[in-house]
């Protein structure tokens, strides 16, 4: 089974653009990478079905509410054996990320550093980057 980043990053575009221009085989491809097993669905797809029938599109809450979960995972965590737990996931999220060199150029960009970025800044950059929104 691919890594999230062997599916994903290479089906979004090396440049932004409106997504809805890249028709569909473009979300075909970038879903797959999101939803191949490997990542578990969350919080932020969980909040996405609560505001759908609001209408809200449940991919793009999704995309918007992913940076403020993981954030508030963060802040959130008690004691440290949980704070470590989180920590070790979003690390690996940022490994996700930082691998990629095109996504790597893309987030030193909008002024992020490897060393210090966290994984909630680093996908709101990401998502603000594909053009997407990064608020309701």
């Amino acid at each position: 089974m691919p890594l999230p980043n062997e599916s994903l990053f290479p089906a979004l575009p090396p440049s932004p653009k409106p997504l809805v221009s890249l028709g569909l085989p473009f979300h075909i491809e970038a879903f797959r990478g999101l939803t191949s097993g490997v990542l578990p669905m969350g919080a932020s797809h969980g909040i996405g079905h609560q505001l759908g029938p609001l209408g809200a599109g449940h991919g793009e809450t999704s995309f918007v509410m992913l940076a403020s979960v993981l954030r508030w995972n963060l802040r959130n965590a008690k004691g440290d054996e949980e704070r470590r737990w989180v920590e070790e996931r979003q690390k690996k999220v940022l490994e996700v990320f930082w691998g990629d060199v095109t996504v790597a150029e893309a987030l030193e960009k909008k002024g992020l550093l490897k060393e210090t970025a966290r994984a909630g800044d680093v996908v709101e950059a990401y998502v603000a980057t594909l053009g997407l929104p990064t608020s309701l």
